[in-house]
């Protein structure tokens, strides 16, 4: 058919032959222009009043590169409310070059009684230029209408976001004038997550309404929640005074919590008083405890040991005494060792390898006889060894000799094993035997059908791979490493040092992910950060155990389910 034709068939009563026409006179618009008389009837078309005969001549003109800003002007005026959204959707596809000028777009943001035109606008605020971003914006945020609306004070936001730290003082005037509550959290939020947004924020907070103080103290507490310390904003203590008496606790609680964040002193003494006093609520010594943890306040580690013994408390506060440098802490925890559950063993592990005072105590436990070294795996050996302290070097060289990680050794030891496994009467060996051994030194970092750790990738189907695969990738981990799965080691000032895989990193503060727990380094305190061409797990796993345990778990890793 000729363009003509096919124009003539957008109005088909049956829609597949107008997607059809469509189609081919898009294609034919890539290698040559489409027919003037077809391109005037798609016009004609447009200009309609059906609503449906009007979007599938719209459509055809967009795709044929033949829809222009004046056409677009006179859709935006539609008495369709659906085919005004098609010509605000349609004018900004491309990045700071709208079709529709800024004032129409402003003028249909301000006046336009439809929400699907609204959600329209605020879908192309991020494809608006900085002075039109904040017009239509400014115009959608008086709605008060759509406060309620599931999508569109979420789309407004997303919108304005990118423009909000470039002009703080406009963000708040439009959060304080908004009819959207939603809105107005997201920009104040947003402003407590940016030194300068800060600033002002406390500024207002100091002297708004006491209702609405009170909620903006709740997005402060929000907006800080991932951060470990924060340089005091200037009117802080005039805000600080103002919630620290109050009589409602849960708004005293954020305060404090702010406060503290803050580095503020005395808070930090009220909160190590009431952790330490038995006699306090066990739900505010926990509030307590939570905080000094979360700013990593060193004055508290001594209480901390204290509550080794306290059941609330045990393993929330065992890896936190990785802070301390003091040999008891580590004694504490040996003496402790055989009493607590698998978890807390392993939190326990961790602290004692994370910095040369608590290690070198456990190492001559271990000598002595006290500990016993099967409770160590390769996964600590290891991370002894990135502590790079000589007296440690040289008791770990007594108990488990140097490990050997070259590539001819591992090639060595991946042919003995896979020859040995082959050999072996593999129905003399227990799967479930497996299972106990893949518990022990596995389970901790890998998970299978989602049960385990998350340090390493899930195994669940893997035992399709066969026994190769797993030879190969538990004697030679550090073959094929993953960026996700690749070791990141920090050193904090005091010595101590934090392996593990980044979770998250902000701008104070960097999220580990250990064998234990997520460990967060404030980057105050960060000495070194080493990203290791190594997976977090060791070598020498499977030779470190007897030959029948290697081949029982071998056996429980290749059975099918």
């Amino acid at each position: 058919k000729s363009d003509l034709e096919l124009a003539q068939l957008h109005t088909h009563r049956n829609d597949w032959y107008s997607r059809q026409a469509r189609g081919l006179l898009q294609q034919r618009s890539a290698s040559r222009a489409v027919d003037a008389k077809a391109v005037a009837l798609l016009k004609e078309q447009a200009a309609g009043g059906e609503t449906a005969q009007v979007l599938r001549a719209v459509w055809t003109l967009h795709v044929i590169g033949a829809l222009d800003a004046a056409q677009l002007a006179k859709l935006a005026a539609h008495r369709s409310d659906v085919v005004r959204a098609w010509a605000v959707q349609l004018a900004t596809e491309k990045a700071g070059q709208p079709l529709l000028g800024g004032d129409v777009l402003a003028g249909l943001a301000k006046s336009d009684p439809s929400s699907t035109v609204r959600l329209a606008l605020a879908a192309a605020l991020p494809m608006l230029a900085a002075p039109q971003v904040w017009d239509v914006a400014t115009a959608l945020a008086a709605h008060g209408e759509d406060k309620d609306d599931r999508f569109l004070p979420k789309m407004i936001w997303f919108g304005l976001a990118p423009v909000v730290a470039d002009d703080f003082t406009r963000a708040f005037a439009l959060a304080d004038a908004t009819a959207l509550p939603s809105l107005a959290d997201s920009i104040r939020w947003f402003a407590t997550r940016q030194p300068r947004g800060r600033d002002l924020f406390m500024t207002q907070l100091a002297t708004q309404p006491a209702e609405a103080a009170a909620r903006s103290l709740r997005l402060l507490a929000f907006g800080l929640k991932d951060e470990a310390t924060v340089p005091m904003p200037a009117a802080w203590p005039q805000v600080h005074m103002r919630f620290a008496k109050s009589s409602d606790a849960a708004l005293g609680n954020a305060a404090d919590q702010v406060a503290a964040l803050f580095g503020d002193k005395s808070v930090l003494a009220k909160m190590r008083g009431i952790l330490a006093d038995a006699a306090q609520p066990l739900p505010q010594r926990q509030l307590a405890f939570e905080l000094l943890k979360r700013v990593g306040d060193a004055e508290a580690t001594p209480i901390f040991a204290r509550l080794l013994d306290v059941d609330a408390f045990r393993s929330a506060v065992i890896p936190l005494l990785s802070r301390s440098a003091d040999p008891a802490i580590a004694e504490a925890l040996i003496q402790r060792y055989e009493r607590l559950d698998p978890a807390d063993r392993s939190a326990a592990l961790a602290t004692l390898t994370s910095r040369a005072p608590l290690a070198l105590p456990l190492l001559q436990a271990v000598q002595a006889g006290r500990f016993d070294r099967k409770h160590l795996s390769a996964l600590q050996v290891r991370q002894m060894r990135s502590l790079h302290d000589g007296k440690v070097d040289q008791l770990l060289d007594q108990a488990w000799g140097k490990v050997n990680e070259s590539s001819e050794a591992s090639k060595a030891t991946i042919a003995r094993l896979k020859k040995a496994y082959a050999a072996a009467p593999l129905w003399a060996y227990n799967a479930s035997s497996g299972r106990e051994t893949f518990n022990q030194i596995c389970a901790v970092c890998h998970a299978i059908d989602g049960v385990g750790g998350k340090l390493g990738p899930d195994l669940a189907g893997s035992w399709r791979n066969g026994v190769d695969y797993f030879v190969e990738n538990i004697v030679d981990p550090n073959a094929v490493v993953g960026d996700n799965f690749q070791l990141h080691e920090l050193t904090k000032k005091d010595g101590t040092v934090v392996s593990g895989l980044i979770e998250q990193e902000t701008d104070t503060a960097i999220s580990l992910r250990t064998v234990a727990e997520p460990v967060v380094v404030a980057k105050a305190d960060l000495k070194d950060h080493q990203k290791l061409p190594q997976s977090l797990m060791p070598p020498g796993l499977l030779e470190a155990l007897p030959e029948q345990k290697v081949f029982e778990l071998l056996k429980f890793l290749t059975s099918k389910p």
